[in-house]
């Protein structure tokens, strides 16, 4: 009950602040003119890129300690 009740918070805290941050803002590419998109796209994008990169790093991190430890037997 106290899991639902803490997600329930985030999740209203989450879509208070998305509701807060939809002014467009321009975003420049590499190549090609500026797109713009909202605030809380950006900051979606950034934080599911962040638990992407970290995904990987973990994987690949127990990934080699189980190669050493099979090594080792």
């Amino acid at each position: 009950m106290v899991k639902l009740l803490i997600s329930f918070v985030l999740a209203l805290m989450f879509l208070i602040f998305a509701s807060q941050n939809m002014e467009p803002i321009f975003v420049h590419f590499i190549a090609g003119p500026p797109v713009k998109v909202p605030t809380i796209v950006l900051v979606f994008t950034s934080f599911m890129a962040g638990m992407v990169v970290t995904l990987f790093f973990t994987i690949a991190s127990k990934s080699k300690k189980k190669e050493d430890e099979d090594e080792d037997e």
